[in-house]
């Protein structure tokens, strides 16, 4: 699986997206200074939706 991620002083900062093997999306994910902050989507191989949902301080938050 390959990974594009930004980093800022070491930290994962921004968006990072990960990649089925085919480069399809199979997940992207927001990061402030190291810690998981903001909206998560995970895929299906085929493109759908398969979880949403929010994180706050590094800890899921809401509904998914």
């Amino acid at each position: 699986m390959e990974r594009l991620s930004n980093y800022s002083m070491g930290k994962l900062h921004g968006i990072t997206k990960k990649f089925y093997n085919d480069k399809q999306v199979k997940s992207t994910e927001t990061w402030s200074n190291g810690t998981q902050e903001g909206p998560y989507e995970l895929f299906y191989d085929n493109g759908l939706t398969a979880e949403k949902g929010q994180y706050v301080n590094g800890k899921r938050s809401g509904l998914w």
